[in-house]
């Protein structure tokens, strides 16, 4: 009986234990790694939400977010965001008196912040000119 035994066709138990374990240890090493990735891509995927609503709060600076006021803020989904319009100091060297009627011009530095509340911020700045205010 032990002769059939021998020649039967098949894996024995230990042997398939051995390949379900090893089979484990690699599945849970390639889960965690494409974890990993999943929250690497998550949280690229919220910088740029933050990038794109600061750049939306610059281009919405002249038109209705900085008209009347230097500085807006508010909150958007959970992201808070300032908008502040202040002279640009480096360009105010010594300017010569105007003359009568002359219109004159200031160079303004518009800065935008966007945070999310757990340490991520998003800082975009532009200049413009305009009349001064």
């Amino acid at each position: 009986m032990t002769a059939d035994r021998a020649r039967a066709p098949g894996f024995t138990l230990i042997e398939a234990l051995v390949a379900l374990a090893v089979l484990g240890v690699a599945l849970g090493g390639a889960l965690a790694a494409g974890n990993g990735t999943l929250g690497v891509a998550e949280r690229g995927r919220h910088e740029a939400a933050m990038a794109l609503l600061a750049e939306s709060l610059l281009e919405r600076a002249g038109l209705d977010l900085l008209v009347e006021e230097p500085v807006a803020e508010g909150t958007v989904r959970g992201l808070r965001w300032r908008l502040e319009r202040t002279p640009f100091r480096e360009a105010a060297a010594e300017t010569p008196t105007p003359r009568p009627g002359e219109r004159r011009a200031q160079l303004w530095r518009i800065e935008a912040r966007v945070e999310d509340g757990t340490g991520g911020i998003v800082t975009l700045s532009t200049l413009e000119l305009a009349a001064l205010r």
